[in-house]
């Protein structure tokens, strides 16, 4: 019995060394598949060294202009927050110029109104008629200057 047993066990182990080859061919080939992504890694990662050395003081350049605007607009920061509230505590007189700008240019208005309609009156009262005399042209403003065009005054 014992070469049964023994057969059977050299059986079971050429069973577990397949097993145990088929797994060995799987680890060989993942480690070939790893060894050419290290080689891959390894020439990307030398040309990303030789791409960033030749742009990174490119990239310095521009951050320390950066930073240098930054700091250039801190400094205004102070006297665009003073211009600020300086707008702010004028504004209730800046605000009474405008109504008294309004309330002036009303009365304004107002007054070329008056104007207007004084010299369409005078103009109606003043066309030349018989009934008109001398006298009152030469009173009138409109009759001053025609009188004065004309060299009688």
């Amino acid at each position: 019995m014992k070469s049964i047993e023994d057969a059977e066990g050299v059986l079971a182990q050429a069973g577990q060394l397949s097993t145990l080859t088929g797994s060995v061919d799987q680890l060989n080939a993942g480690m070939q598949g790893l060894n050419s992504a290290i080689g891959t890694l390894h020439s990307d990662l030398a040309a990303l060294n030789h791409a960033t050395s030749a742009q990174f003081p490119t990239a310095i350049q521009g951050i320390t202009a950066l930073n240098k605007g930054f700091a250039q607009l801190s400094g205004y920061n102070d006297s665009l927050v003073s211009g600020a509230n300086k707008l702010k505590s004028n504004s209730p007189t800046l605000v009474a110029g405008v109504n008294t700008l309004q309330s002036g240019t009303n009365q304004l208005a107002s007054g070329l109104n008056t104007l207007g309609s004084q010299m369409s009156s005078d103009l109606q009262h003043l066309q030349p008629t018989a009934v008109h005399s001398e006298a009152e042209l030469r009173t009138s403003v409109r009759g001053k200057r025609a009188c004065r065009r004309h060299g009688e005054i």
